[in-house]
């Protein structure tokens, strides 16, 4: 289970009129002139099965997960199809994200992995995606043998690794056959923006609260200091270090995100509520703490929140070619010109 976000703590434009022909004929030309829409892989489907939903939060989260999957789904481009639950609670936050108890149940029923493996798991994605810097980079800085680890459950010798099925499947192109990856619970109580409009001062960013589960679905967990009777690692731990040093964190406070090595402090993670969070220094929907009245998106304005999912074998989407902006302007320049003509005739 992950234990996860509470709450903390337009300008309008007018556009001169033309006619509605030159109208139709800028849309064509923006979307003819525009970068292709592809964002096919991963796909984050989701049913409610779970029940607890209203009507109308019902078209709240359909409002919310469509632009959610979009900004997520158009960062990577992982052969991986992400099927999610969504159910209602009435804990006093505002939503939480757990998996399969096949993956995570103590002791590991056979889910956990030795430091060997699961370097190995990463070392040969990041050989078959050299695009993934962020991947290549922690792979290329991790030690020859496992760091210490006091909190760890060494049952088995030393600390178990765990692998979410959504990141297995990110990682090596193949699930464990669940019907789900993960589970999502949403407290509908909350008065909730969905759609990233002008939010009001009791408003919550419906948006980022779904991307900050959604991702930890995908793996952006930490599972080695939350107090857990088996605590265990995670493959984000490869990447977390005390801050300011090379040394990989053994403690939930002055963690930091690192993918080379501990050179560099991209973010440093929450002590409290969650330890796969971010501790709120920067805006994030992956900070522990969501403020009220504050638009979050989108998720791929940040490189720290892309880098850290990367890092977990999410590879990045290549970029995509378009014509110069000088060639667009141009066109509708022109085009905004034959309007006015005719409406002057």
């Amino acid at each position: 289970m992950v234990t996860d976000i509470s709450p903390a703590g337009v300008k309008r434009m007018r556009l001169s009129e033309v006619s509605r022909s030159a109208l139709i004929m800028m849309a064509a030309a923006i979307v003819l002139l525009s970068p292709a829409g592809s964002y096919a892989n991963p796909v984050f489907t989701y049913d409610f099965t779970g029940g607890g939903f209203g009507a109308g939060f019902m078209a709240q989260m359909n409002t919310a997960l469509a632009i959610a999957d979009h900004e997520l789904s158009a960062l990577f481009s992982n052969n991986a199809h992400i099927n999610i639950q969504y159910q209602a609670t009435t804990a006093t936050g505002l939503a939480d994200s757990n998996f399969n108890i096949g993956d995570f149940p103590p002791p590991y029923n056979g889910g956990g992995m030795d430091y060997a493996t699961a370097k190995a798991i990463t070392a040969a994605h990041s050989a078959l995606h050299p695009e993934n810097t962020a991947l290549a980079s922690t792979v290329a800085n991790l030690p020859a043998t496992m760091w210490a680890c006091p909190s760890c459950d060494n049952t088995r010798g030393t600390p178990q690794f765990i692998l979410p099925d959504a990141e297995r499947m990110a990682l090596t192109g193949v699930g464990t056959g669940f019907t789900y990856q993960g589970y999502i619970r949403i407290n509908p109580n909350f008065s909730y923006d969905a759609d990233r409009s002008p939010i009001g001062a009791g408003q919550i960013d419906l948006v980022a609260v779904l991307e900050h589960e959604i991702t930890h679905v995908m793996g952006r967990v930490n599972y080695a200091f939350v107090g857990n009777a088996n605590p265990f690692m995670t493959f984000m731990d490869m990447d977390r270090f005390n801050c300011g040093t090379s040394t990989h964190n053994t403690v939930s406070t002055n963690a930091c995100l690192s993918i080379d090595g501990g050179a560099t402090d991209l973010r440093q993670w929450s002590s409290i509520s969650d330890t796969g969070d971010w501790d709120g220094a920067q805006l994030s929907p992956d900070n522990a703490f969501i403020n009220f009245a504050t638009i979050y998106g989108p998720f791929g304005s940040r490189s720290y929140d892309v880098l850290n999912i990367n890092a977990l074998g999410w590879d990045p989407v290549a970029s995509q070619s378009a014509p110069g902006p000088s060639a667009l302007v141009l066109l509708v320049v022109g085009l905004l010109g034959l309007g006015l003509k005719r409406r002057y005739r």
